[in-house]
């Protein structure tokens, strides 16, 4: 072989020779990863290697990814955002109980607590919105400040005339959530579900009030259901706007606090 014919041939053999220590050189941490004896040959080390690399099982070792671990820090994230959101959502309650009016001719003030149950109902997972409402009640039946002013506060304003716009707290938020959440999303499944929800709120007082009174269904309604309508169908409109514009969070579909 001539000369001229030896030189490209040497080129192309140390261009191989190069190229093979860079290949150890690169693998060579993957094949510690993958439990690769000294002794195996060449072949296998390069065979195993690429299967490897093929797999991307090197990745996970290199980083050290655990999939438990990322896997049960994100609930414990989650659980500790929703819980403290709750916490958040009664305050928001008993301070919007804290606005209210008295009535002259009604034992029942005129507040803005059945917005706040709406709007939270809107914004929360149905599981969640009956969460935050029970814990409100159960703050209330403690003696803590969370109800109206315009009452003797702890278990007596429960079991009082308010006490059934009270107890259907939870449930009206939650059916709130549920009818919210089936429509999409939409102001209009808001709407619908606000609605629905201060009509559960609005005969559940009523009726408490006539167990309470032993009224007639006429007194009944123009004390614990007349006044309110005008009110409650702007909180309505209100609690379905405010949702529209903040989005819904704590729903486990969208990864959000609740």
């Amino acid at each position: 072989m001539t000369a001229d014919r030896r030189a490209p041939v040497a080129r192309m053999f140390l261009s191989k020779a190069q190229t093979s220590r860079a290949w150890r050189r690169m693998v060579s941490p993957l094949q510690t990863h993958a439990g690769l004896d000294a002794g195996d040959s060449e072949s296998t080390k390069r065979d195993r290697t690429k299967r490897m690399v093929g797999k991307g099982e090197w990745i996970m070792e290199e980083i050290s990814y655990k999939p438990g671990s990322v896997g049960a820090a994100h609930p414990l994230r989650t659980a500790l955002r929703t819980r403290v959101t709750i916490v958040l959502g009664t305050a928001l309650v008993a301070l919007c109980a804290h606005i209210a009016i008295p009535l002259g001719f009604t034992p029942i003030p005129i507040t803005m607590q059945s917005f706040a149950v709406l709007l939270l109902g809107l914004l929360f997972g149905p599981g969640p919105a009956l969460a935050c409402l029970t814990l409100y009640l159960m703050e209330g039946a403690m003696g803590l400040p969370v109800f109206s002013p315009h009452g003797p506060g702890g278990t007596a304003q429960l079991l009082g005339p308010g006490g059934g716009y009270l107890l259907s707290y939870p449930f009206a938020a939650a059916l709130a959530s549920v009818l919210y959440r089936r429509g999409h999303r939409r102001f209009l499944a808001a709407v619908a579900g606000a609605g629905l929800g201060s009509i559960l709120i609005l005969a559940s007082g009523a009726t408490w009030l006539g167990f309470l009174t032993h009224a007639k269904l006429s007194v009944v309604f123009t004390q614990s259901v007349a006044p309110f309508l005008p009110g409650d169908t702007v909180k309505v409109l209100a609690a379905a706007a405010c949702a529209s514009m903040l989005g819904s969070f704590g729903d486990s579909s969208r990864n959000r606090t609740l």
